[in-house]
């Protein structure tokens, strides 16, 4: 009696000769994996637009309108609401409303014209530390962004000026761990598939 590699070479050809011969089975077989890989390849993607923000202006001066506008016209992001007090962006992200708050505080102008760095406040849900990471690096970038064309604009005109430092908060999963989002998805995906497996067993 074969044991052991004989056997499951055997059993291999055979499941081979059992596709080979329902003309059915062979296409599943070969088309499902191919159309997978083509759907996911272009819909699995980490790029991640019109993500809604939560806004709470308190200089509301020409400079801060203008700074919260390279974050709204961004692909990026999208403002879907507006706030006076930065307690009233709890809210919107506990519930699910914005996915990032912005605040500006009172004086931003005038520190960013008078040579000074200023704190602007950047929350994120957490939930998914992928995407809290993600839009952590694109709002990064257009602070970035913002600090470099304003200093190059004082620049040309023989004049100094501060810059703007982002101050990051994250919610909901502050380590940013992928285990506590991935586990979850993984327990329903295998029991999805033991589902299946049982099924046809």
């Amino acid at each position: 009696m074969k044991t052991g590699l004989p056997v499951i070479v055997e059993i291999v050809k055979k499941e081979f000769h059992q596709i080979s011969r329902d003309k059915r089975m062979l296409a599943v077989s070969f088309m499902a994996p191919l159309l997978q890989v083509l759907l996911l390849g272009y819909a699995a993607t980490t790029d991640i637009k019109d993500t809604t923000v939560v806004v709470c202006d308190m200089d509301k001066t020409a400079v801060s309108r203008d700074y919260v506008k390279r974050f709204t016209t961004s692909q990026y992001f999208i403002q879907k609401y507006s706030v006076d007090v930065p307690e009233a962006v709890n809210g919107y992200i506990e519930q699910g409303k914005a996915t990032v708050a912005l605040v500006v505080p009172r004086g931003f102008g005038n520190k960013v014209l008078s040579n000074e760095s200023v704190q602007v406040q950047i929350i994120m849900d957490g939930t998914d530390a992928n995407t809290a990471n993600i839009l952590l690096g694109y709002a990064n970038l257009i602070n970035g962004q913002y600090s470099q064309s304003i200093l190059a604009s004082y620049v040309r005109q023989g004049m100094r000026t501060g810059r703007v430092l982002p101050e990051p908060r994250v919610w909901f999963n502050p380590d940013l761990l992928s285990s506590n989002f991935m586990v979850p998805g993984v327990v329903a995906l295998v029991l999805m598939i033991i589902t299946m497996t049982l099924t046809s067993l």
